[in-house]
């Protein structure tokens, strides 16, 4: 018998702030708070989408400017 597994409805939804403030940089920083973000976006969907979870991600600064399922 395999290893059990469970039945997931789980959905991830990540929100990433595209405004300009999210352009900062702080002096000795090596990547803009955006970048930072992203690559954090990038890595909780993965961790997701390893547990066969459902992801999504919504991009916005004053309204939401992209969707993706």
């Amino acid at each position: 018998m395999g290893p059990l597994r469970r039945a997931s409805d789980d959905i991830g939804h990540g929100l990433l702030d595209q405004s300009e403030s999210m352009l900062y940089r702080g002096g000795r920083a090596v990547a803009s708070k955006y970048e930072y973000g992203a690559t954090l976006a990038a890595g909780l969907t993965f961790v997701l989408q390893r547990q066969q979870d459902a992801t999504g991600l919504v991009l916005f600064d004053d309204r939401i400017r992209r969707r993706l399922p």
